[in-house]
């Protein structure tokens, strides 16, 4: 893994809001779910990104730079164009640690390889949050 992670890697920062889901798992989109948070501890935060670490599966969210027929996906969604969603793949993520944990906002650094950029649109299962 070594030899992977010295070909390249990426390192991001994102934050994000506990309790909100948005239709584009962002901040620019619509709020379409809302949860209560108050159960969620930086431990059990932090217990949970465990899972996203190393090689994981992941389902490339629809709001995203994939593209179908040669088109953002994300450009056909907004333009009310159905897409149907594309099936999980695996995806490395070298590193994912909490940098802050001020609830309801919490921020997030991840390394990965460069090829990984939809990861920043991660749905975080403990409950819902958005990044920005």
């Amino acid at each position: 893994m070594l030899t992977t992670m010295l070909a390249g890697s990426k390192k991001y920062r994102a934050v994000g809001e506990l309790g909100k889901a948005t239709d584009t798992l962002d901040v620019t989109g619509n709020v379409v779910e809302e949860k209560s948070y108050d159960h969620i501890t930086k431990e059990a935060f932090e217990e949970k990104l465990k899972q996203f670490t190393g090689e994981i599966m992941q389902v490339p969210p629809l709001y995203s730079a994939l593209k179908k027929d040669g088109k953002r996906m994300s450009v056909l969604l907004k333009q009310g164009q159905e897409v149907e969603a594309k099936p999980a793949r695996p995806v490395t993520v070298y590193s994912l640690s909490l940098q802050d944990f001020s609830p309801p906002y919490f921020t997030i650094g991840l390394n990965s390889p460069p090829k990984n950029e939809h990861l920043l649109k991660m749905y975080l299962p403990s409950g819902n949050s958005r990044c920005r």
